[in-house]
C-alpha cells in the first residue's frame, strides 16, 4: 500500500495556528501560570552595570587633529605661531625613561599654567618618534592635552611635536 501525502495550503496552517492561539484550552492557561511562577525576576535595566552611564572617553588624537580646539587656535598651533612655553628633549633616552619624562613634563607644565610645549624626539624613524603619539593618547596624559602637531622646521620639523595643553582651571 502506497501512502499519498495531501498538499498543505499555507493559509490554512497559519489560520489553524492563529485559532489555537486565540482560543487556548484551559490546560494551556494552567501551564502558562505555572511558567510565570518559575520566571526569575530581574532588576530594572537602570540597575544593570551595562546600563550605567559610562565615563566619557576622550577621542584619540593624531597629528594635527584638534577636536576640542577652535579653528584659529588649531591653525596657530600647526603653523608654529603659538609661544612655546616649555621644551623637552628626549634625545638619548630609553623608551621607559622617555615615557616617564614625557608624563612628568606634561603634568608639570600643565600645573604651572603652560599652554604650548615642544617635545623633541629626533628625526628619522626612531622608536621615540613612533611611540610619542601613543603616549600622548594614554589616559594619564590624554586628559591633559587638547591637540598635538608636527613642529615647523625651525622648531625641529618632523623630529618634534607641538603639544597644546588644557588650561588648569584651578590655577588663577
Amino acid at each position: 500500500m502506497k501512502a499519498t501525502a495531501t498538499p498543505v495550503v499555507r493559509d490554512t496552517v497559519f489560520r489553524d495556528s492563529l485559532e489555537s492561539a486565540i482560543a487556548a484550552p484551559p490546560e494551556a492557561e494552567k501551564t502558562k501560570k505555572a511558567v510565570k511562577r518559575r520566571l526569575v525576576v530581574r532588576p530594572p535595566a537602570a540597575v544593570l552595570p551595562e546600563a550605567l552611564p559610562q565615563p566619557k572617553r576622550a577621542r584619540e588624537l593624531s597629528h594635527g587633529c584638534a577636536p576640542g580646539v577652535d579653528r584659529r587656535t588649531a591653525e596657530r598651533l600647526k603653523k608654529g605661531r603659538m609661544e612655546i612655553e616649555g621644551r623637552l628633549d628626549l634625545h638619548g633616552m630609553s623608551r621607559e625613561d622617555a615615557h616617564r619624562a614625557t608624563l612628568s613634563f606634561v603634568s608639570g607644565a600643565r600645573l604651572s599654567g603652560k599652554r604650548c610645549i615642544l617635545i623633541v624626539t629626533g628625526k628619522g624613524k626612531g622608536i621615540l618618534q613612533s611611540e610619542l603619539p601613543r603616549w600622548l593618547n594614554l589616559p594619564p596624559i590624554r586628559e591633559q592635552i587638547l591637540s598635538f602637531s608636527h613642529a615647523r622646521p625651525q622648531d625641529g620639523g618632523s623630529g618634534a611635536v607641538y603639544v597644546l595643553l588644557k588650561r588648569d582651571r584651578s590655577v588663577p
